[in-house]
């Protein structure tokens, strides 16, 4: 099937691992300079009904590649060609086998401690808690990948770079035990799941407390790399 005519579609996420739930969406990307229709993605991979799509132009893939993309990383270690035009055949598999160590995590770790302390501001006055929840949810399970990436243990399932990431650098079990609990928030904000108990002001404070102290350890890791 030809797309656009430099259109590559590679499926990832857990429908690639073979991992998928009832909770679980479809991941697709889709790296073309053209834009195909959404009705052409969704008939190459077999029209599924919670389609995700990821749209990358071939530039903006070929500069994420420079810096060693931790979204690239994911493609590497799980994903799979769905369809590709004839002219950009194996393009992206050239890109992800000569991927550099991630460069970015200074960034990423001052852009994780922005939206905690946002998150903490939010809730000395009549924060909705499911949102930052969520948040926090979404703010813990990066963190935890990046700091799988850096322990050369990458890892981007739902849950398991939590466990993972609690198992090497020693930290608290109790992290990794409740973070479901956590990240049923994350699922119920994007519409995946039903509303989670009601939350307190009581747990979204140990959460932000368990993700600085995450944060801190984090930048302990980012500085030793350096």
């Amino acid at each position: 099937m030809t797309l656009s005519g430099d259109c590559a579609i590679w499926l990832y996420g857990s429908h690639a691992r073979g991992d998928a739930d009832s909770l679980s969406d479809v991941d697709v990307l889709v790296i073309s300079d053209r834009a195909p229709s959404l009705d052409a993605i969704g008939a190459a991979v077999g029209s599924p009904s919670r389609l995700s799509v990821a749209r990358y132009a071939w530039s903006e893939v070929e500069a994420m590649a420079e810096y060693g993309s931790l979204f690239l990383r994911h493609l590497q270690l799980e994903a799979r060609a769905v369809s590709e035009d004839i002219a950009v055949q194996g393009r992206l598999g050239q890109l992800l086998s000569a991927l550099p160590k991630y460069s970015l995590a200074g960034r990423d770790l001052k852009g994780f401690q922005h939206v905690l302390n946002d998150v903490r501001g939010s809730l000395g006055s009549d924060a909705y808690l499911l949102f930052e929840l969520a948040t926090v949810a979404t703010l813990f399970r990066h963190a935890c990948i990046l700091g799988c990436a850096l322990s050369d243990s990458p890892c981007f399932s739902r849950f398991e770079p939590v466990t993972r990431l609690v198992r090497r650098w020693e930290l608290a079990s109790s992290w990794s035990n409740d973070f479901p609990i956590l990240y049923a928030y994350r699922m119920y904000a994007d519409g995946r799941s039903g509303r989670p108990e009601k939350p307190s002001r009581d747990m979204a404070c140990l959460w932000c407390d368990r993700a600085e102290a995450l944060l801190c350890e984090l930048e302990v890791r980012i500085n030793e790399c350096n």
